[in-house]
């Protein structure tokens, strides 16, 4: 007896609101990365319309993907490749944050340009920088540690300097710029020391 063709679905997505050219990308780049995420579902654009075929897990999963997308532009984020594939990767780890709740809260805004988090774990980072004196970011290379950390502190410096920006977190930072400094100053008196106790032992 011959095996049932696996069941085909078929999902039907209305987008309005926003710009086809926003939501896929200038020459269909972002629909392109979709299609590579998902290449069990066949997808396909016409007018504002955008339909998923193919097995219903798969064709779920894509929808998934898409929605968040949709959100995304819908809220004004600009989006390129590289957040079409880690938005994918947040969808396929159980029980984490949405892709819109990460990405689409702005870390820092700063003439013109606005910052945000690439994954769930940059966001934690930037939380635990606001929150705390002192922090310990370990990582492969290239995942964003010194720059977001770098363009945090620029941007509240400037910030700070100029009186304005979100008070909250200015606090915090003029706070942990105090602490910071006294650390500073007993590291350097340890080092003091130290060379003293080296240099009358030599004696």
């Amino acid at each position: 007896m011959a095996d049932s063709p696996e069941e085909t679905v078929s999902d039907r997505i209305e987008v309005d609101g926003v710009a086809m050219v926003q939501l896929l990308g200038p020459q269909d780049r972002l629909l392109r990365v979709v299609e590579k995420e998902h290449p069990d579902v066949d997808v396909h654009v016409r007018g504002n319309e955008i339909t998923l075929s193919g097995a219903p897990d798969d064709v779920r999963a894509a929808r998934g993907l898409v929605d968040e997308l949709l959100s995304m532009t819908r809220s004004g984020q600009g989006l390129d490749p590289s957040d079409v594939s880690s938005s994918n990767r947040m969808l396929r780890s159980d029980g984490g944050p949405r892709p819109s709740e990460v990405m689409g809260e702005a870390i820092l805004s700063s003439r013109g340009k606005v910052i945000r988090p690439k994954t769930a774990g940059q966001k934690e980072y930037v939380d635990a920088i606001d929150e705390n004196t002192i922090v310990f970011g370990i990582g492969p290379a290239g995942t964003g540690k010194t720059y977001l950390a770098m363009r945090l502190k620029r941007v509240l410096v400037r910030l700070d300097e100029a009186g304005t920006g979100d008070a909250r977190r200015l606090e915090r930072f003029a706070r942990n710029e105090r602490y910071r400094a006294i650390w500073s100053t007993l590291a350097l008196w340890g080092i003091a020391v130290g060379a003293l106790m080296l240099a009358f032992r030599g004696l």
